[in-house]
């Protein structure tokens, strides 16, 4: 199988480097930071993947974009104080919650800008 990816089921993608591992970086990471600490990586990830869906050579939007919806999820997990198992697929996040935390990342990209071209 070329790059990584073998399908779950027709939503979730999953890298199989990862699966081959009996302890994984998302559970390291979840068991040696805060709750606090750990909503904030995840949601740095969705921002990163969210933004250079499209740009990043060699990686297709698509693939980007799942990577962000996948990190949503857990994010949404976390948020309601659920342990995350990478292994157990999450479940989906409601559109007008993905929707709302678009728009969030979306205004605050909108404001930066705003602020920077200011700064010039």
């Amino acid at each position: 199988m070329g790059e990584e990816k073998e399908m779950i089921d027709e939503k979730e993608y999953y890298d199989t480097h990862y699966a081959e591992m009996d302890v994984q970086p998302i559970e390291v990471t979840q068991e040696m930071n805060t709750r606090n600490q750990f909503r904030g990586f995840l949601f740095g990830n969705m921002v990163k993947y969210y933004m250079r869906a499209g740009h990043k050579q060699g990686e297709s939007r698509e693939k980007d974009m799942r990577k962000f919806e996948h990190y949503m999820e857990w994010y949404i997990m976390a948020m309601q104080f659920k342990h995350i198992d990478p292994r157990i697929p999450a479940p989906p996040v409601k559109p007008e919650v993905r929707q709302g935390i678009i728009n969030q990342i979306e205004k605050t990209i909108a404001r930066m800008r705003r602020q920077r071209a200011c700064e010039q």
